[in-house]
């Protein structure tokens, strides 16, 4: 570490491992969570929700939908930025040089590969933890 860090030491190889340090650990779960401290909502707001709803399903169909999408999207760039990360990090340790440029191009497939099989890892291990719920 000593070696890899401070002998020379170079700040533009910090940045980059930090970079690949931040992409490969992007999505991770750190086993914070956001706890519910307020109240639960009067029964009188849930029912104005309720009746909204119930006046407008086509809109709110709509963006249930658009708003589903857009997670699956951001989830999935996720996994393919840490995955990419995973593999540049470990190049620019056992390397000993801190590029980003070169191990993203170099790993495309193997990060890719890593991705697709975090993906499928994910819903499988989703669909038990249904299937036991």
């Amino acid at each position: 570490m000593v070696r890899i860090c401070f002998k020379p030491f170079s700040f533009k190889k910090w940045l980059a491992l930090g970079f690949c340090a931040f992409l490969a650990q992007c999505g991770e779960q750190n086993g914070n969570s956001i706890q519910n401290i307020g109240n639960r909502p009067s029964t009188t707001i849930a029912s104005e929700v309720t009746d909204l709803i119930s006046n407008n399903v086509e809109a709110f169909i709509f963006i249930v939908v658009g708003v589903a999408l857009l997670l699956i999207t951001l989830i999935v760039l996720t996994f393919w930025l840490s995955s990419r990360g995973k593999f540049m990090l470990l190049d620019g340790i056992v390397k000993n040089r801190g590029d980003i440029k070169e191990p993203w191009r170099e790993f495309k497939r193997e990060g890719n590969s890593l991705c697709i099989f975090s993906i499928i890892l994910t819903i499988c291990m989703s669909g038990v933890f249904v299937l036991f719920a």
